[in-house]
């Protein structure tokens, strides 16, 4: 899956278990990456908050006031430490 839509379908679904997705979102996957976002540097966390939310990188490089090299950096960093700290999540696998 790509960043987003992982990111998105977690938000939206919950979690994967047992190769089936939830109907109903798991609320302790939704916790356990709420958790995780907030400890992201406000900016990485801006930045894919933005792209989730369906900005383009450029429009997210205009918000924030930075090259859209950096954005992209920022948004890709952001996703790494998620999918590191997330890990046992299968979806992020």
């Amino acid at each position: 899956m790509e960043d987003q839509e992982t990111l998105t379908w977690l938000c939206d679904q919950g979690q994967v278990t047992n190769g089936h997705i939830n109907e109903t979102p798991d609320l302790l996957a939704t916790e356990r990456l709420l958790r995780a976002l907030a400890r992201l540097p406000a900016e990485q966390e801006e930045a894919l908050t933005l792209k989730v939310s369906g900005f383009s990188m450029e429009e997210i490089a205009e918000i924030q006031g930075v090259p859209f090299e950096t954005a992209r950096d920022r948004r890709r960093t952001a996703v790494r430490k998620l999918r590191s700290w997330l890990s046992d999540v299968e979806v992020l696998r």
